[in-house]
């Protein structure tokens, strides 16, 4: 896999151990994907906080997809153009067809899934430049071969790792870009796609969402909420009081065992 990084051409498979993990970290912490990673810190001098602060204020700058197998850019082009809602961006009504076509429901986790490999930065809509070039990568030239990838793409988060990658950057890719803060009902609604039979405390922690926050999510809360569903057991047995848990997360944990 090469990644080009200011017109130098980097290949993943050539990184020291230590910049490896330095990958994998920034993966952590932004939710990027792995050769968006190396492209940021590359730029930072593998300077991992001053890269993820830079990510975060402008991720678009750093995005980059995976290198796929060749394909025909004429093709992709038309497949964008099926869909597309004005030439630069296919968006809500566009989104509507191509779902409808591949025969998935828009809150199908797949479809986040999908916006993650092309590296949507928003939700319900892809650029021409992000569905073009995430097409690429993917190897995909039209909607047949998207719908046989389909369940490629699904089965690609039973690999904890990917899972992890996935939930984290949903955060950006589903709030408002001027809010730090994801909206209470859109995280609610993202809680119930990504986790669904993932988390057996879901429904109970959106009982418990519904009836006592009345607050937007930090991206805290909701990176320590995978942590907590990875750690945590159902019963809550070895939930430590005194860990570094966000205050709300400590506040399902008293109403449950309260009621």
């Amino acid at each position: 896999v090469v990644v080009v990084v200011g017109g130098v051409a980097v290949r993943m498979d050539k990184l020291s151990s230590k910049q490896r993990t330095m990958v994998q970290q920034f993966v952590g912490l932004t939710g990027a994907n792995k050769e968006t990673a190396a492209n940021c810190l590359k730029i930072h001098n593998w300077k991992i906080e001053e890269a993820a602060n830079a990510y975060f204020e402008d991720s678009d700058a750093y995005r980059v997809a995976e290198k796929g197998p060749k394909v025909d850019e004429a093709k992709i082009a038309k497949f964008f153009d099926e869909y597309k809602d004005d030439d630069e961006s296919i968006q809500i009504d566009g989104m509507m067809r191509l779902c409808t076509d591949l025969g998935v429901d828009p809150a199908d986790i797949v479809m986040l899934i999908l916006s993650y490999k092309i590296s949507a930065a928003t939700a319900c809509v892809y650029t021409k430049e992000e569905f073009c070039s995430g097409m690429a990568s993917l190897g995909i030239e039209s909607l047949d071969g998207l719908k046989a990838k389909l369940p490629e793409l699904r089965t690609s988060i039973d690999d904890p790792s990917t899972f992890r990658e996935v939930y984290l950057y949903t955060f950006a890719f589903a709030k408002e870009k001027t809010q730090k803060s994801m909206d209470l009902d859109t995280a609610k609604g993202m809680w119930g796609i990504v986790f669904e039979g993932r988390f057996a405390l879901l429904p109970k922690w959106l009982e418990f969402v519904n009836d006592n926050v009345k607050k937007s999510i930090p991206k805290d809360t909701w990176n320590l909420l995978l942590d907590f569903s990875e750690q945590i057991k159902p019963d809550l047995s070895n939930y430590d009081d005194e860990g570094a848990w966000p205050c709300m997360i400590d506040e399902f944990v008293e109403w449950f065992k309260s009621s």
